[in-house]
């Protein structure tokens, strides 16, 4: 009888020191990363990420959809534990561990009539009319970012809730340029996706990011496993199959670089 009191006390014990969450993750609107369809599914690279960290990393993950702005509010509350797709900038680490598995790089999507008039970005920043769109709350490298202060401070900056109102002024023409990612511009972005172009103005600035975990509300130890279930989700290949499911693979792999984290 003692015996058995022990092994079931020791089943709970192990139990306990297994389990991982409830964790509560902050999935934002973005074409193809994920999306939410008519029937209240949702579709696109993170949520197939998510579910195979979950299974591998045995943590209980419970998402739900946040604006850019009311996701990182709800992390430093404590109310989010995790955001995915998130930008490596040196002041988020201050509050969260990112596991860095991507790097990409921003393009400039920009008016085809506003190009021909202004066909350099010399040429662009003269004109007083060129404003240029970003997503409320969005982040950027610090020379993207250093050059829409500057046009901020010359009034030229205009802000939309999310990619997909950005999207709309942008086809609207209430603004004549939008910082993008360029696996995003494809067939369906923009119902008149021929009428823009795509200038590279950054072609040196690397974006890496990846999973954002709040220090405050995940332990070090279940950070660790989410880390290690992440970087075996690239090294064996299964990531990068995930994000050529929702995107062009060979796009996939002429923009991205996958890092092990070894």
């Amino acid at each position: 009888m003692l015996a058995r009191c022990l092994l079931l006390v020791l089943a709970v014990a192990l139990g306990s020191a297994q389990a991982c969450g409830p964790y509560r993750l902050a999935f934002r609107l973005q074409p193809g990363v994920y999306e939410r369809l008519a029937d209240g599914s949702d579709q696109g690279s993170d949520v197939d990420a998510v579910a195979e960290l979950a299974r591998r990393s045995g943590c209980r993950i419970e998402t739900q959809l946040l604006s850019q702005v009311a996701a990182w509010k709800a992390l430093e509350d404590g109310h989010i534990d995790l955001i995915p797709s998130t930008l490596m900038l040196a002041e988020r680490e201050r509050v969260v561990d990112i596991v860095p598995v991507l790097t990409g790089r921003l393009v400039l999507l920009v008016d085809g009539r506003q190009a021909q008039r202004t066909p350099t970005l010399e040429a662009f920043q003269a004109d007083p009319h060129a404003l240029v769109l970003v997503q409320r709350g969005a982040a950027f490298p610090p020379p993207v970012q250093q050059w829409l202060h500057s046009e901020a401070l010359r009034g030229r900056v205009s802000e939309a809730g999310d990619l997909s109102a950005s999207l709309r002024a942008l086809h609207a023409g209430r603004a004549a340029a939008l910082p993008i990612y360029p696996l995003l511009i494809r067939p369906g972005l923009l119902p008149d996706l021929e009428r823009f172009v795509v200038w590279d103005p950054w072609p040196q600035v690397g974006l890496t990011g990846g999973l954002a975990m709040s220090r405050r509300t995940v332990s070090e130890a279940d950070r660790k496993r989410l880390r290690q279930a992440l970087f075996g989700m690239v090294r064996d290949g299964s990531l990068q199959r995930i994000v050529e499911r929702h995107f062009e693979p060979a796009l996939v792999r002429q923009q991205l670089r996958f890092h092990t984290g070894e």
